[in-house]
């Protein structure tokens, strides 16, 4: 699994992680934003 940097774009209600190339890697909701999970 390679580790690729990603941007955590967030609103007051959802965040969504995209990765370098622009693909979502997830939407969640705000109260599970702290995950430092991959």
């Amino acid at each position: 699994m390679q580790a690729a940097p990603y941007a955590v774009l967030g609103t007051r209600s959802t965040i969504l992680a995209v990765d370098g190339q622009g693909a979502v890697i997830a939407a969640l909701p705000e109260s599970n934003a702290r995950c430092g999970c991959s």
